[in-house]
């Protein structure tokens, strides 16, 4: 399976874009980081596409597929074909995604109607098209990563050790997603790759 590469802490912007034509008809496709770890809410989709009615106001559909891995390590799919004909927009981008591997993924297209109707298997064909750019500009780009389950822990320690573990966090490229400080211990949840946060535990461990 395969994710997509977070370039910076803001998800509401998207990895990669690309424009499908087809009889007038503009099909514009993004990827974005959507991952039940980091930003997987309602909220943050509704935020996304939000943001691009505002930037397309003259667009005429804003059609979704997403997939996460949940907290179970199950696949989570969604998808709205946003009053396209029922199963021909969201549900191929869909297709698609299962069909490339590609996980704690969102994927939007906005397409703005050129004055001919595809009809269904157009409609189809068109949003595969655009789902199957983006996917292949994302994996020129080298924006596509093998995926690596990923868990949060909390470690508790003496506070004087809070540097040197600070210093170990940094380089096994960890989160940190709550700090407490409690007297003589420090109390940090820290998310990231397993592998990575395995290695933390065994060197401090080891000390």
């Amino acid at each position: 399976m395969y994710c997509l590469t977070a370039l910076n802490k803001d998800f509401t912007f998207p990895i990669a874009k690309a424009i499908y034509e087809v009889k007038q008809s503009k099909f514009i496709a993004y990827l974005y980081v959507f991952s039940e770890t980091i930003n997987h809410t309602a909220e943050t989709k509704d935020c996304i596409i939000s943001n691009l009615r505002t930037e397309h106001k003259k667009a005429n559909h804003f059609v979704f597929a997403s997939r996460i891995i949940n907290a179970n390590t199950q696949i989570v799919e969604s998808s709205s074909d946003d009053k396209e004909p029922k199963g021909s927009a969201g549900t191929p981008m869909l297709v698609v995604l299962r069909g490339e591997e590609i996980i704690d993924v969102l994927c939007i297209c906005v397409r703005y109607f050129g004055g001919i109707k595809l009809g269904v298997g157009g409609l189809v064909r068109a949003y595969t098209q655009a789902c199957l750019d983006v996917i292949a500009k994302a994996r020129n780009e080298s924006l596509l990563e093998l995926y690596v389950p990923k868990q949060t822990i909390t470690i508790t320690n003496s506070i004087t050790q809070c540097d040197y573990i600070g210093y170990l966090i940094r380089i096994n490229n960890l989160e940190i997603l709550h700090k407490e400080f409690l007297g003589d211990t420090f109390e940090f949840t820290l998310h990231g790759k397993a592998p990575d946060i395995d290695k933390l535990l065994a060197t401090i461990k080891a000390r």
